[in-house]
């Protein structure tokens, strides 16, 4: 997809954020120089060493399988990527998706059909995840050490204007008025397959 997006322009390869050595979970070896018995010298080639990419399957349900490692990375692309104060995932402009999203992308094993079904349940599971991360960060007053002070002072301002505190309360009686509420939106799916598959993702 993202080969595809290069050719037609949509995609500027600049952006593209550059790979990082081990940002997918590669193991560093390490060289050195030892003596046999007879005095003849052999060495350890240096290099990365890494385990087969994962493959990931889109499961229909706005999540992939399966979902762990997908939704780890999500949280190290925000923490390695993350450095305007963005209150949420739409703040940030179409070429700050297309990193977060390569950056994502680069470590995983898609087949092509599939692939544009996950990029949308990547969407979803990313606002998702970085509302949460920036929910925590609200309530605790800390800052990480992945935002920079700047930004997390810029974040602080923004969360204690009026125009946020009506945007909470908005969203808190939106959710409010969801509550209780059976519809059923899981297809063909049974309910403990569907069930099953939300907790998995979570």
């Amino acid at each position: 997809m993202i080969e595809r997006m290069i050719r037609s322009g949509v995609l500027n390869p600049a952006i593209v954020a550059p790979s990082r050595p081990g940002s997918c979970g590669e193991r560093q070896t390490t060289s050195n120089s030892t003596q046999d018995a007879q005095g003849q010298g052999t060495s350890t080639a240096i290099g990365h060493s890494s385990t087969s990419t994962p493959k990931l399957r889109y499961d229909g349900a706005k999540c992939w399988h399966p979902p762990k490692l997908g939704l780890k990375r999500i949280s190290q692309v925000f923490k390695e990527n993350y450095n305007k104060p963005w209150l949420s995932f739409d703040e940030a402009d179409d070429d700050i998706w297309k990193i977060w999203w390569t950056e994502w992308r680069k470590c995983f094993d898609i087949i092509d059909m599939e692939e544009d079904d996950i990029y949308q349940a990547w969407r979803f599971r990313a606002a998702k995840r970085l509302r949460g991360m920036l929910h925590a960060i609200h309530k605790k007053g800390a800052r990480p050490y992945w935002i920079p002070p700047e930004v997390l002072g810029e974040l602080i301002r923004r969360w204690n204007t009026e125009a946020y505190r009506q945007l909470q309360v908005r969203n808190t009686a939106a959710r409010k008025s969801t509550r209780g509420t059976s519809l059923h939106t899981a297809g063909g799916t049974t309910f403990p397959e569907a069930k099953l598959r939300l907790v998995s993702c979570l």
